[in-house]
């Protein structure tokens, strides 16, 4: 498990939207990829917004 805790902006990565992959390679953007990786690694990714700070706990199957 890693937990993640800072005082930036509030952001709940949990809430945000899957992004639509492109139909081709000329279409592809870089970057805007960490999300779908993080959710593609995690078994179970949590959000908490607590005392004015951004708390994220990822936890993997090892």
């Amino acid at each position: 498990m890693i937990e993640v805790d800072d005082n930036g902006a509030p952001f709940d990565p949990t809430a945000a939207p899957m992004r639509v992959a492109a139909d081709n390679l000329a279409d592809v953007r870089i970057g805007g990829r960490g999300l779908t990786l993080i959710r593609g690694c995690c078994e179970d990714v949590r959000y908490e917004r607590r005392d004015s700070r951004n708390h994220l706990t990822l936890s993997f199957r090892l």
